[in-house]
């Protein structure tokens, strides 16, 4: 392995994570039980646990980088507009860690040499699920023109597809 490019990574874990361990405390598996209705499940909890800022110091801790290999790292960040699916999320991690993408802040998301911030682009902007939750999940959207940005607060002007062969170019 002679590089690795991460992308909107939480190196330090997110504020989030914390936040929704806290929040949810002996609840956890009705939480989980409740998102299992979801089309690709809730999971067991585990990634909450693992993104933790103390967990991730762990991490690190115990994972060090590998000489000759070159680290890469990409951070986003984004206004959420008013009924947006990261609005909570992203108030969450900006009031300790500054902009973020609605998961992961642009402070934890740097790692190695750190190649930019994403400007407008959210954490599911970044594979491709431009309408949101709703999208992602193949539900329909009213993704009229101009109706994104009445109500998410902008366009989606950003292309997954354009950015990773970029990412590819540069590596070459």
């Amino acid at each position: 392995v002679l590089s690795l490019t991460t992308i909107v990574t939480p190196h330090r874990g997110s504020t989030f994570a914390n936040h929704f361990l806290s929040l949810t405390g002996a609840h956890l598996p009705a939480v989980l039980a409740l998102l299992e209705l979801l089309p690709n499940g809730g999971g067991d909890g585990k990634a909450f646990e693992c993104l933790t800022l103390e967990a991730m110091e762990e991490f690190n801790k115990n994972t060090p980088d590998v000489d000759g290999v070159r680290y890469f790292s990409w951070g986003a960040e984004y206004e959420p507009g008013l009924f947006d699916t990261w609005k909570y999320s992203h108030s969450v991690i900006y009031a300790s860690e500054g902009p973020n993408d609605g998961l992961v802040s642009v402070r934890s998301a740097q790692w190695g040499t750190y190649l930019g911030t994403l400007k407008d682009v959210d954490h599911l902007d970044l594979v491709g699920w431009t309408d949101g939750i709703a999208g992602g999940l193949g539900l329909p959207t009213l993704n009229l023109p101009g109706m994104r940005a009445a109500v998410h607060g902008k366009e989606v002007g950003f292309s997954p597809g354009r950015f990773y062969l970029g990412v590819a170019d540069l590596l070459a």
